[in-house]
């Protein structure tokens, strides 16, 4: 409080003073920086979710606020205020989905057996005499006197009213309903003042701002995902003039290379022919010396 009023700032000399935090520092509350602190919304109310210890500082929100989506993506706050957002709305289904429950069950007709001696009393005569009068309705109709068994009817559905009116809830016992918004219970038939008043209070009016955001989070996020890709971005004629000369020179280089691989294997295949060559000559040399060798050797014998 004292904070909002005067300051972080106040305790610190003149010379100690301007000094200002970043929206990253870890005591700024993210929250707050992403739109709003729940914290906020529902405080003296039976909501109440407590001081936040965190910086609310209004500089911090709009240097993220001006930050492009997709470096304000990059922290992952917007991501962490919209999961605790969604824990307070599950929450909240979870505590309306109880009262409606707890409401079915109180307007219920109460049972018989619950009920006072003297009441439970009065509602078995009532039925022995509704038996009484169906029977006799029976033997009316059998003798065919009609307008007397119409007349039998008749008090057989008084005595029904009167059983049922005996039996229903006490008119004095409001009947209520949940809001569907925030949770509370509400009269039903409630005076137009009393239902302005709930529906611009703290908790209702707390509530409906976390759905909005919520959805609105929700929203935006599905239409990211469903966005085509960005076209590719536009090129001056200066640098597709550029683009198409180093293109020229790429292809002027591979050919190149290309060229240059072919004389090398021209050569190697040129001097693998004259190595087998050289070879196949001595392998005859040798043939020759060794077939001449022998002639003399076979003339000397013979001599």
């Amino acid at each position: 409080m004292l904070d909002d009023l005067m300051g972080r700032d106040r305790n610190k000399l003149p010379n100690e003073k301007d000094t200002h935090v970043q929206f990253s520092d870890a005591q700024v509350c993210k929250m707050y920086i992403c739109g709003f602190c729940p914290h906020e919304l529902f405080t003296n109310t039976k909501a109440d979710l407590g001081s936040c210890h965190a910086v609310h500082d209004d500089i911090c929100r709009a240097e993220f606020q001006k930050l492009s989506p997709e470096k304000r993506r990059s922290y992952n706050y917007d991501e962490d205020f919209e999961r605790y957002l969604q824990r307070l709305v599950d929450d909240l289904e979870r505590k309306i989905s109880r009262g409606v429950d707890q409401l079915e069950q109180r307007q219920e007709a109460p049972e018989l057996s619950k009920m006072p001696q003297e009441v439970q009393d009065k509602a078995k005569a009532l039925d022995t005499q509704i038996a009484e009068l169906l029977k006799k309705v029976e033997g009316l109709g059998e003798e065919g006197k009609i307008e007397e068994a119409q007349a039998a009817m008749a008090s057989i559905d008084v005595l029904k009213a009167e059983k049922e009116a005996m039996l229903a809830p006490s008119p004095q016992e409001k009947r209520m309903k949940v809001c569907e918004m925030c949770g509370a219970f509400l009269v039903i038939g409630d005076t137009e003042k009393r239902t302005l008043s709930h529906l611009e209070g703290k908790q209702h009016c707390g509530y409906q701002r976390i759905r909005e955001a919520l959805a609105q989070m929700k929203k935006e996020r599905l239409e990211r995902t469903a966005q085509p890709p960005l076209p590719p971005p536009r090129v001056s004629h200066r640098e597709s003039r550029d683009l198409d000369v180093d293109r020229e020179r790429d292809r002027h280089r591979s050919k190149s290379r290309e060229r240059d691989r072919e004389k090398d294997r021209v050569r190697e295949r040129r001097s693998s022919r004259h190595s087998r060559s050289r070879s196949r000559s001595h392998s005859g040399e040798r043939r020759r010396h060794h077939t001449g060798d022998e002639s003399r050797e076979h003339k000397r014998k013979r001599s």
